[in-house]
């Protein structure tokens, strides 16, 4: 049987979430160093120091060597051709060209933009995608890409005064702002949540000790909140108006991957208006800092009339979380799969990168691109890493236990700050809601935005809550649409139901364009509810032609109890040569992440194939012969000449190939990751 895992390897998550760690703080006990007045000799590394950057390179070069020989058969036993290589990314046809790739994404996500009404994010991602489609698409397609362009421009001049959806705002720069409700919520991670990622990913006890404990947190206030990144667009609008220069534009240089040395390195000249990466006005703004943020804070407070600020990490965790208590993401604790944030994946050019994962983008994308948690906010994880107010530091959360805090703000000082969300170039660990992380105030990285949080002022709240009672539009349906499936989707059917009873109840007096909109929502959100899982979804076909099944998350009990053993022994095995023993005890296992399973053993065709496309030698085949089951002394042993393609009886192409090895089996996974 062949299994495919929908999360990575343990170690590998393990690899990627130390390296991050080490590689921003240097370890316990330092941290980069970015201050203006550093020498050439002493600029920011690991250690304040050129020996620092020699660690931070050998800690690479260690960190990828062991992803490259991880689980990789013997080279003695296995010849690989170029198309067996584990990291290598699935070919693309050869008439879908790099442009038109790039064009169909954006014209996807302009799609994504007109049904959120956001006509100038779209009208930019439009633009690229005509620009990209000039060379690699027909004269059609472009025709209609420039019909699109023009009427997603008129519909923008036309709405321009138009008041956003509910619980949102549009500030006097443009900036969407989603407004977030007082409520408590249980910030960090608890005890037995720590074991399991432990048990789970093998991720070291003192890398997420800083999670714990679990406390209640109220946030006493509304407060808004962006519900995209800070864009190049709009930080652009910043520095226009201020003629202010950002920690990496003074120092003449930022921290940027170098895909070369598969390492960050200095890179004089990165900036944010030069990251070294594709970059425009739609995407979240890098290679800035904390000092960097704040100073785009003091400016649009100025400009908009209300305080603007980084978010607490309170703050952050609790709109992060969505509404989700003691989840791992925002959508829940099911493993991410492409449409739910951008982390390192097969397109990433990191060594360590998950790659049975495809989120479209191997960097940094643009804004908006994947489904927004329960509060409506857009890439809350992922993508770039978000600064918080809060000085950093592991043991915050051990004076809160037990006790349910008021809007915490962190230590009154320290030397690192905090940053929350996870970013592109690492895994889904490090993107968990609950994962803390501290970084030098003045680190420019490529992995690295800004979010940013505003006062409500007064009588904004009571109306924002007048409009929400009164208002039904189609945003206010999608967000009620997305949170009822999401429930479903996690087996909470009974909790649905709660809800979509309670919305039908007060929905008779809304106003809406939909002539009896709670009715008709009423009734989609029952079919929603009710309909049959998708089949298609459960099961596909992959290019050997194996039929794949979905098990899902699940526990059970696993192994035999000792009164099993003993029965099965007495039985079953009495006077045979085999111990039952090693499946003594049993114990509860919870498999946490759904995963695709063969249907059915590999069979010979398919084995064949994998044969005939790499000139692969088993080993039996190798050693002239494999092992027999010989029915008189009920015994293996080795028979001269045996191997898959001849067992010692006659095989058809349809049977279950056998005289695998361990590493020809593995062997088979490569390939068929490969090929796939």
């Amino acid at each position: 049987m062949l299994g495919i895992a929908e999360l990575p390897s343990k170690r590998l998550s393990l690899f990627a979430v130390v390296f991050a760690w080490l590689l921003l703080c240097g370890g316990p006990q330092s941290g980069f160093s970015a201050s203006e007045s550093s020498t050439p000799a002493n600029d920011i590394n690991l250690n304040a120091s050129d020996q620092g950057e020699a660690n931070a390179s050998r800690l690479f070069e260690a960190v990828s060597g062991y992803l490259d020989g991880y689980r990789r058969p013997s080279a003695a036993k296995v010849t690989l051709n170029p198309g067996m290589q584990r990291r290598e990314s699935p070919a693309r046809p050869e008439d879908r060209t790099e442009d038109l790739l790039k064009a169909e994404a954006d014209h996807k996500l302009a799609g994504l933009r007109i049904q959120r009404r956001e006509w100038d994010l779209a009208t930019i991602s439009l633009e690229r995608a005509l620009h990209n489609s000039i060379v690699a698409s027909s004269p059609d397609e472009k025709e209609k890409l420039r019909q699109l362009l023009q009427e997603t421009k008129r519909n923008g001049a036309a709405t321009a005064e138009k008041s956003p959806s509910s619980g949102e705002m549009v500030n006097s720069q443009g900036m969407r702002m989603i407004l977030i409700q007082p409520g408590v919520f249980t910030m960090g991670t608890s005890a037995g949540e720590l074991r399991r990622i432990q048990n789970e990913w093998s991720v070291e006890e003192t890398l997420i000790q800083p999670e714990t404990p679990a406390h209640k947190v109220r946030i006493t206030r509304p407060f808004l909140i962006g519900k995209y990144a800070v864009t190049v667009g709009e930080f652009k609008k910043f520095v226009s108006e201020t003629g202010y220069r950002t920690v990496a534009e003074k120092q003449g240089w930022g921290w940027a991957y170098d895909d070369s040395t598969k390492n960050w390195v200095k890179k004089n000249g990165a900036s944010w208006k030069n990251p070294g990466t594709q970059t425009a006005d739609d995407y979240p703004v890098t290679l800035v800092c904390h000092s960097d943020a704040e100073a785009f804070c003091e400016w649009l407070s100025k400009r908009d009339g209300r305080p603007y600020f980084l978010p607490t990490e309170a703050q952050w965790e609790y709109a992060a979380r969505g509404g989700q208590q003691g989840e791992r993401f925002p959508w829940g604790s099911e493993y991410p799969d492409g449409k739910k944030l951008n982390i390192a994946d097969r397109k990433s050019p990191v060594p360590w990168a998950d790659r049975t994962l495809d989120d479209g983008y191997g960097g940094v994308s643009p804004v908006g691109n994947y489904q927004p948690n329960g509060f409506w906010l857009y890439d809350i994880t992922g993508n770039v890493w978000q600064p918080c107010s809060d000085y950093f530091d592991p043991k915050t959360y051990e004076s809160r236990a037990s006790q349910t805090v008021a809007d915490p703000t962190g230590p009154a000082a320290g030397k690192t700050k905090v940053v929350r969300g996870g970013n592109w170039a690492f895994d889904a660990g490090i993107a968990r809601t609950a994962f803390r992380f501290g970084v030098d105030p003045d680190l420019c990285t490529d992995m690295s935005g800004i979010r940013v949080t505003a006062a409500v002022l007064p009588g904004e709240e009571s109306a924002s809550k007048h409009s929400d009672q009164n208002s039904l539009g189609n945003e206010s349906l999608a967000r009620l649409l997305d949170r009822v499936k999401g429930l479903v989707a996690s087996g909470k059917r009974l909790e649905a139901r709660k809800i979509v009873e309670e919305f039908a109840a007060k929905g008779s007096g809304q106003k809406s364009a939909i002539e009896n909109p709670a009715s008709f929502a009423k009734n989609v959100l029952d079919t929603v509810i009710d309909v049959s899982e998708d089949k298609g979804a459960q099961s596909f076909k992959n290019s050997a032609g194996m039929t794949m099944v979905r098990i899902p998350a699940g526990s059970f009990v696993m192994g035999s109890s000792e009164s099993d053993v003993a029965w099965a022994m007495g039985t079953l095995a009495q006077g045979q040569p085999v111990s039952l023993e090693n499946e003594y005890p049993f114990h509860k296992v919870r498999i946490s992440r759904p995963f695709y399973i063969s249907s059915s053993e590999v069979t010979v065709r398919q084995f064949r194939a994998f044969v005939d496309d790499t000139g692969y030698v088993t080993d039996a085949e190798d050693a002239k012969g494999g092992q027999s089951f010989n029915a008189q002394n009920r015994r293996f042993e080795r028979k001269d000449g045996t191997s898959w393609k001849n067992p010692g009886w006659n095989i058809t192409q349809d049977q279950p190939a056998v005289m695998i090895s361990y590493n020809d089996a593995q062997a088979f996974v490569e390939w068929l990751s490969a090929k796939e």
